[in-house]
Protein backbone atom coordinates (compact mmCIF):
# COMPACT_ATOMS: atom_id res chain seq x y z
CA UNK A 1 0.00 0.00 0.00
CA UNK A 2 2.66 2.42 0.84
CA UNK A 3 4.60 1.51 -2.38
CA UNK A 4 1.61 1.98 -4.28
CA UNK A 5 1.18 5.63 -2.62
CA UNK A 6 4.79 6.48 -3.17
CA UNK A 7 4.54 5.65 -6.58
CA UNK A 8 1.85 7.44 -7.12
CA UNK A 9 3.15 10.63 -5.94
CA UNK A 10 6.27 10.28 -7.98
CA UNK A 11 4.67 10.05 -11.12
CA UNK A 12 1.91 12.98 -10.20
CA UNK A 13 4.69 15.15 -9.74
CA UNK A 14 6.57 14.07 -12.98
CA UNK A 15 3.77 14.84 -14.90
CA UNK A 16 3.38 18.57 -12.75
CA UNK A 17 6.73 19.56 -13.20
CA UNK A 18 6.53 20.81 -16.49
CA UNK A 19 3.56 22.43 -15.17
CA UNK A 20 4.72 24.31 -12.45
CA UNK A 21 7.74 25.05 -14.17
CA UNK A 22 5.44 27.61 -16.31
CA UNK A 23 5.89 27.54 -20.65
CA UNK A 24 9.41 28.73 -20.65
CA UNK A 25 8.39 32.60 -21.71
CA UNK A 26 10.77 35.32 -20.88
CA UNK A 27 9.02 37.87 -18.95
CA UNK A 28 7.53 40.40 -21.17
CA UNK A 29 10.00 43.55 -19.20
CA UNK A 30 13.25 41.77 -20.52
CA UNK A 31 14.31 43.58 -23.40
CA UNK A 32 17.68 43.04 -26.11
CA UNK A 33 20.71 44.56 -24.78
CA UNK A 34 21.60 48.28 -26.54
CA UNK A 35 24.92 48.23 -28.61
CA UNK A 36 26.73 49.50 -25.95
CA UNK A 37 25.47 47.62 -23.19
CA UNK A 38 26.93 44.89 -25.46
CA UNK A 39 30.26 46.46 -26.06
CA UNK A 40 30.79 47.16 -22.26
CA UNK A 41 29.63 43.16 -21.50
CA UNK A 42 32.21 42.18 -24.06
CA UNK A 43 34.83 44.26 -22.74
CA UNK A 44 34.63 42.53 -18.93
CA UNK A 45 36.82 39.84 -20.61
CA UNK A 46 38.60 40.49 -23.40
CA UNK A 47 40.97 37.57 -23.34
CA UNK A 48 41.46 35.66 -26.15
CA UNK A 49 40.34 31.78 -25.81
CA UNK A 50 43.62 30.77 -26.89
CA UNK A 51 45.44 32.06 -23.93
CA UNK A 52 42.91 30.76 -21.38
CA UNK A 53 43.44 26.97 -22.43
CA UNK A 54 45.26 24.56 -20.53
CA UNK A 55 48.57 24.13 -21.97
CA UNK A 56 49.12 27.57 -23.14
CA UNK A 57 52.91 28.19 -23.01
CA UNK A 58 53.22 31.79 -21.65
CA UNK A 59 56.88 33.38 -22.03
CA UNK A 60 58.23 33.02 -18.06
CA UNK A 61 58.96 36.68 -16.45
CA UNK A 62 63.13 37.46 -16.80
CA UNK A 63 65.51 37.79 -13.12
CA UNK A 64 67.49 40.92 -13.27
CA UNK A 65 70.55 40.79 -11.94
CA UNK A 66 70.12 41.95 -8.39
CA UNK A 67 66.86 39.04 -7.81
CA UNK A 68 70.30 36.42 -9.76
CA UNK A 69 72.85 37.94 -6.99
CA UNK A 70 70.48 37.43 -4.01
CA UNK A 71 69.08 33.97 -5.83
CA UNK A 72 73.42 32.98 -5.84
CA UNK A 73 74.25 34.14 -2.44
CA UNK A 74 70.76 31.89 -0.74
CA UNK A 75 72.02 29.05 -2.61
CA UNK A 76 75.78 29.10 -1.25
CA UNK A 77 74.91 30.02 1.76
CA UNK A 78 71.95 27.14 2.21
CA UNK A 79 72.54 23.16 2.18
CA UNK A 80 72.57 21.89 -1.44
CA UNK A 81 70.28 19.32 -2.85
CA UNK A 82 72.29 16.51 -2.19
CA UNK A 83 72.68 17.11 1.43
CA UNK A 84 68.87 17.42 1.69
CA UNK A 85 68.88 13.52 -0.68
CA UNK A 86 67.08 10.75 2.01
CA UNK A 87 69.78 8.59 1.07
CA UNK A 88 70.51 5.43 -1.14
CA UNK A 89 68.19 1.98 -0.52
CA UNK A 90 70.13 -0.29 1.22
CA UNK A 91 68.32 -3.75 2.51
CA UNK A 92 69.59 -5.98 5.05
CA UNK A 93 69.35 -9.74 4.90
CA UNK A 94 66.79 -9.10 8.03
CA UNK A 95 64.94 -6.45 5.43
CA UNK A 96 65.09 -9.35 2.87
CA UNK A 97 63.56 -12.17 4.83
CA UNK A 98 60.55 -9.63 6.11
CA UNK A 99 59.53 -9.26 2.64
CA UNK A 100 60.24 -12.69 1.41
CA UNK A 101 57.58 -13.95 4.44
CA UNK A 102 55.16 -11.36 3.48
CA UNK A 103 55.04 -12.12 -0.20
CA UNK A 104 55.17 -16.35 0.78
CA UNK A 105 51.88 -15.37 2.85
CA UNK A 106 49.68 -12.88 0.68
CA UNK A 107 50.93 -15.61 -2.45
CA UNK A 108 49.29 -18.55 -0.18
CA UNK A 109 46.36 -16.40 0.73
CA UNK A 110 45.65 -15.92 -2.81
CA UNK A 111 45.78 -19.19 -3.97
CA UNK A 112 43.40 -20.21 -0.84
Amino acid sequence: MKTRISSSLLALALFAAPVLAGNGHAPGRVQSLSPAEASRLRAIDATPLGELRAGAVHPAASIDETQRAALTAADQKGAGLDALSAGELTLSDHDLTIIAIVVGVVLILILI
